[in-house]
């Protein structure tokens, strides 16, 4: 099994990167208020936190628990939506290169990570009542990071 020992720093940092910048895309997209973008991010680490104990990958585990903690989320918002998902569609290929086969594992994982901020906050409704947990904006963001981590 792969590992952290398979891959050079800045490889490394590219995955830790990548798996931030997949949540980051569904939850920082531009209609979304102070609190759900917080409540989606807030889920995007909870996922990650899981994931570095139960998931059967040692190379999911092990990038999950690399959080970029000193990176500020003000510099993401300075990443355009072609660059956050050019980042994931350079960190599948490292892993590709790296270590092939935990590709789909990582790939899984990216897209795991985005779908757990989408399902994190319902949109419209009233004091809780109505509204859509997943939003068609949403859900175009959702399928734009299948496709670049080629799990589309």
């Amino acid at each position: 099994m792969a590992g952290r020992q398979d891959f050079t720093d800045e490889q490394w940092e590219s995955l830790a990167h990548a798996q931030l910048a997949a949540g980051y895309l569904v939850a920082g997209h531009d209609d979304q208020s102070r609190r759900d973008f917080v409540q989606e991010m807030y889920a995007v680490f909870e996922e990650l936190r899981d994931r570095s104990v139960t998931a059967d990958s040692q190379l999911v585990r092990e990038v999950s628990g690399a959080h970029l903690g000193g990176e500020p989320i003000d510099e993401w918002r300075a990443e355009s939506e072609d660059e956050l998902l050019g980042s994931l569609s350079r960190a599948v290929a490292t892993v590709a290169s790296q270590a092939p086969d935990e590709v789909t594992a990582f790939r899984e994982h990216l897209v795991a990570v985005a779908e757990r901020a989408v399902k994190a906050s319902k949109h419209g409704g009233f004091l809780g009542i109505g509204g859509k947990r997943v939003t068609a904006q949403e859900e175009a963001l959702l399928d734009r990071v299948r496709q670049a981590v080629g799990a589309a």
